[in-house]
């Protein structure tokens, strides 16, 4: 009995090894939530772990999200890269600015490895919210004039009164 499931047992490792040593592509935020408007960083980090020599990436941001590092110059809304040689295992590091309105966005992206017969999906993070009421408020344009308005007005009424001092003394 013990001899009819070595066969098996060796064929279905055979099998798995490749799938548990893939290559792949995985994403994290520098934040998460993120305030309307806000800078994210998004890393991409690339394993490869086969004898795989090139690759392709292509991530899609959000609908709303602007990619601002680098400058993307092929398709909008995309990050794209394209290694042709000496693949390793490396990081890429962009930018994108939160859109104004607040919400959760997904993040979405493709990757084919060398000798791969079909895309694979970028792992990793995929969702991002902007603006959540668990944080603590930004100081806001209210916030931060209060205090001039303040001294102004203090200021203001100091000097009117040492006017008025000058007149009846």
């Amino acid at each position: 009995m013990k001899k009819e499931l070595f066969p098996a047992a060796f064929l279905l490792s055979l099998f798995l090894i490749p799938l548990a040593s893939a290559s792949g592509v995985t994403r994290s935020f520098s934040k998460s939530p993120v305030y309307p408007g806000e800078t994210v960083i998004v890393t991409l980090d690339v394993a490869v772990t086969g004898e795989e020599t090139y690759y392709l990436i292509d991530e899609a941001v959000p609908q709303g999200w602007t990619i601002i590092n680098p400058d993307p110059a092929t398709q909008a809304g995309h990050f794209k890269v394209a290694v042709i040689q000496g693949a390793k295992n490396t990081s890429y590091t962009y930018e994108v600015k939160a859109p104004a309105l607040e919400g959760t966005s997904t993040f979405s992206g493709t990757y084919m490895f060398e000798g791969m017969k079909s895309q694979g999906s970028i792992g990793g993070q995929q969702e991002i919210t902007a603006g959540t009421g668990s944080q603590t408020a930004k100081p806001g344009y209210e916030v931060l004039i209060a205090p001039v308005v303040i001294i102004g007005a203090l200021a203001i009424s100091f000097a009117l009164y040492k006017s008025k001092s000058r007149q009846h003394g």
